[in-house]
């Protein structure tokens, strides 16, 4: 049963190649649930975005901030954020005249 499991492990890490938010999961010993819980999304979404080839810009400026990593090291084609800047736009515009 054990050889079984192995090859099914091994197989399947060739068919979903780990990207590099999976090895900074694995690093940090985070589960799918915990990696998501990080950035407010579910265990499928955070397992998707360890599968694909690019994650989604905004969920890897939340990662960024969430785990304390470049972002660079996770989509090193967005470009670097401006110091003091907030990633998210305010939740409400400000008023006029105020």
């Amino acid at each position: 049963m054990q050889k079984l499991w192995l090859l099914f492990v091994f197989a399947y890490e060739n068919i979903a190649p780990m990207n590099t938010l999976e090895h900074i999961r694995i690093g940090l010993g985070l589960t799918y649930e915990g990696l998501g819980a990080k950035i407010g999304v579910k265990r499928h979404v955070a397992w998707d975005h360890c599968r694909t080839d690019a994650i989604p810009a905004e969920a890897a400026i939340r990662y960024s901030a969430a785990l304390g990593i470049p972002l660079e090291q996770l989509r090193p084609d967005l470009p670097p954020p401006v110091v003091g800047t907030s990633p998210t736009p305010p939740s409400c515009p400000a008023e006029v005249g105020a």
